[in-house]
């Protein structure tokens, strides 16, 4: 996201095209994920995908409004986005829609990046939060009372 451009726009390629994708506060993060959708993410719970090379953005509905900060692509398909008061979502469909995830935590998350199969999230005070690979059956945990599991059997463990 380059600097100087109207909140809402990004910079496209070799050449300066600018491309609205739905947006009136500051972007934040952009990840290319493995089937090449690429997901935007921004301030005031800003969500946007396209599936064109950024052609057009559609805006995806998620549940919050609290600033986004960051967005990773997981190598299971995942994609995460963290941001404000410990907001941490997470997505099984490419990006399409996403759920909430509680990480027990009312900090800001800055940060997610693909770690092996999971991701690593930092946030306020120092915290790194590993986001473990989504589990297929309870019995795949090694304990099962040290582990949250969402929707999505995704567990979060602070280390």
């Amino acid at each position: 996201v380059r600097s100087g451009l109207k909140p809402g726009f990004i910079k496209v390629g070799d050449r300066v095209t600018i491309v609205e994708v739905g947006a009136n506060k500051p972007l934040t993060a952009v990840v290319k994920t493995g089937t090449g959708t690429l997901v935007l993410t921004g301030d005031g719970g800003f969500v946007a995908r396209s599936t064109d090379d950024c052609k057009s953005f559609r805006k995806v509905a998620v549940d919050t409004t609290v600033d986004l900060e960051s967005v990773a692509a997981l190598a299971d398909g995942r994609v995460v986005v963290v941001g404000d008061r410990g907001t941490a979502l997470v997505s099984a469909d490419d990006g399409q829609t996403f759920a909430a995830v509680d990480i027990d935590d009312s900090g800001h998350l800055w940060c997610v990046t693909a770690f092996g199969d999971g991701a690593l999230i930092g946030g306020d005070e120092g915290k790194i939060w590993k986001l473990a690979p989504a589990l297929r059956t309870a019995s795949d945990a090694a304990d099962p009372d040290d582990v949250w599991r969402s929707a999505f059997s995704t567990r979060f463990e602070i280390i």
